[in-house]
């Protein structure tokens, strides 16, 4: 399989993740490639939790995180280890009681938004992105492996819109 493409927008793999996507694809059978297109809730963090994400190998999940932080965070280095790809971790940023527990309480940003605080809409959305994006992940070389998996390639390299910019690219 040729995967030069992702070498350019949005990916920019460099020649050595390259060589780890193209390896590691070809190490994988073809229900593991099956299971990386897939992204679970995850709910808790225990050890009946990680041995069903080590035995399905699913490409991520989306995690709704506890009040300890410690306990998530280890958690988080756990999956990912047990892992033969690095997983994606997704999380609710909502905002309100709705966001990650042991983050900064902010307003649900439609709160300030429905009554035209810009600025307002613009921090707090900032501060919610800021803090999901330090409790989640997405290896650059996921979002490859999906695209290879699928065998397409959905954007336009010439765009200059990157389907898979950060959010923060929108709110700052």
């Amino acid at each position: 399989m040729n995967l030069d493409f992702l070498n350019s927008r949005p990916f920019n793999l460099d020649a050595e993740a390259l060589a780890w996507l193209g390896e590691t694809l070809g190490d994988l059978s073809n229900d593991e490639k099956v299971a990386q297109l897939f992204v679970l809730l995850s709910r808790v963090s225990g050890p009946e939790e990680l041995a069903m994400l080590a035995r399905l190998q699913p490409g991520g999940v989306t995690k709704l995180f506890g009040q300890d932080a410690e306990a998530e965070f280890a958690f988080k280095a756990a999956y990912a280890k047990a892992s033969k790809v690095p997983p994606l971790v997704s999380a609710d940023i909502e905002g309100s009681r709705m966001s990650i527990p042991f983050g900064t309480p902010v307003l649900n940003p439609l709160g300030p938004a429905a009554v035209d605080a810009v600025q307002a809409t613009r921090n707090i959305s900032k501060l919610i992105v800021t803090e999901a994006r330090a409790a989640s992940t997405l290896p650059s070389v996921q979002r490859a492996m999906v695209e290879c998996l699928l065998g397409r390639k959905p954007w336009n390299a010439n765009s200059p819109v990157d389907p898979f910019c950060g959010l923060e690219e929108t709110v700052c």
